[in-house]
């Protein structure tokens, strides 16, 4: 059998190396082996352990209690909870499933601790060596596909104790590559992100208790609201049900259709850009338009004839439809005229009755010479039948 796993301590005759499963196995020591190194071994590699007296053995157990003592008093170690000495950092990821990662200082996984058996199912492969950002990656993926991550359950709690000062975790770009390929992978579904971050004495403390370093600073920040909440509570709880109960607050950023939203959101940005243009096009075509017709009606092309001499075009269509725009306007004078005499017709009202009285007085003036004459050629007939009779009387006597 072939084994797989990261050396955790170097004794004289011994190494101890955790293995992929969490099994801790001694194995002879041979040169080149250190601390944190990832090694291959096969079973006859395993060091088996020659009998020693009880004597013996209380001689080692104290020696190691005094190491560690020191190594406690010196800082170098967590207690209680062994921390690589090459760690630089404890990244700790809470869904349902409970793990953490100790790093070094090339961003690389030297140690993983699992905290529940759910933990131990999204651990489908050895993540030792691999990058932090890969690795949260993986635990997140998996989680999503063994439904840990639903729509209704979409939280993930990322917490990280930095414990070398002159190291620092890129939480803005974890979390941007985790939304970029989460937005790739599952559009409909909603991820929220949120990350805490703690100190050396709360991983110290969240050792004691057993819990990841990102539970632990939610129960710090929930006992100054609700005394009764306990490390027990907390850590039987699912980071859901932390939000839901308003002990863990989520930030503003969530992924939910990310890909869709920016494609939404480029799409409206274009389409209002393409209004815009439109629009710009769209008066400059007219303004161009007005200039043209002000350019046709002012200049005239002309074109020369089969005798080479310069004949004016008929007009264009610009110049006719400004023909009738004048036509149009002139008529609407007159109608404008003609309105406004029928508004005012008092001058016509005033001059009508001295035409009718210049006729009715020629009409007048015609009758009265009419019975003049009249008169005088009655008077003629009266005076000839007279003088007629006169004679007549003459003539019988």
């Amino acid at each position: 059998m072939i084994y797989k796993g990261c050396v955790v301590k170097i004794e004289e005759d011994f190494a101890v190396v955790m293995t992929n499963t969490m099994e801790y196995l001694k194995v002879i020591k041979k040169e080149g082996l250190k601390v944190g190194g990832q090694i291959m071994f096969v079973q006859d590699d395993l060091y088996r352990e020659k009998r020693r007296s009880y004597k013996a053995i209380a001689s080692i157990a104290a020696v190691l209690i005094i190491m560690i003592m020191s190594a406690a008093l010196a800082g170098m170690l967590q207690i209680p909870g062994s921390v690589s000495s090459a760690a630089a950092a404890v990244v700790s990821i809470d869904i349902n499933p409970s793990m953490e990662f100790e790093v070094d200082h090339n961003h690389q996984i030297i140690k993983v601790v699992a905290f529940n058996k759910e933990a131990k199912k999204l651990l489908n492969k050895d993540v030792k060596g691999m990058n932090i950002g890969d690795a949260i990656w993986l635990v997140i993926n998996n989680a999503r596909l063994l439904n840990y991550i639903t729509d209704e359950k979409n939280t993930v709690l990322i917490g990280a104790t930095i414990l070398q000062e002159d190291f620092s975790v890129d939480i803005d770009g974890l979390e941007n590559g985790v939304e970029e390929k989460w937005a790739q992978e599952y559009e409909s579904v909603p991820l929220n992100l949120v990350y805490l971050e703690t100190d050396k004495e709360n991983l110290k403390d969240a050792r004691k208790e057993k819990i990841t370093v990102g539970k632990y600073q939610v129960y710090k920040n929930s006992i100054e609201e609700d005394d009764d909440i306990t490390t027990e509570n907390i850590k039987e709880m699912k980071v859901q049900e932390m939000v839901n109960k308003k002990l863990l607050k989520l930030q503003e950023k969530e992924i939910k259709n990310k890909s869709k939203t920016d494609s939404r959101q480029q799409e409206d940005t274009l389409d209002e850009k393409g209004k815009k243009q439109d629009d710009k096009e769209k008066k400059d075509q007219e303004k161009l338009k007005e200039q043209n017709q002000i350019n046709s009606n002012e200049k005239k092309t002309d074109k020369t004839n089969s005798k080479g001499e310069v004949v004016n075009q008929p007009e264009t269509k610009n110049n006719a439809n400004n023909e009738k725009l004048k036509n149009d306007e002139n008529k609407k004078k007159q109608d404008e005229k003609k309105k406004e005499n029928q508004q005012n017709p008092v001058e016509k009202i005033e001059k009508k009755p001295d035409v009718k009285e210049n006729d009715k007085n020629s009409k007048k003036e015609d009758s009265d010479s009419g019975k003049k004459a009249k008169q005088d050629q009655d008077e003629n007939q009266t005076n000839s039948g007279e003088e007629k009779k006169h004679g007549d009387d003459k003539k019988s006597d």
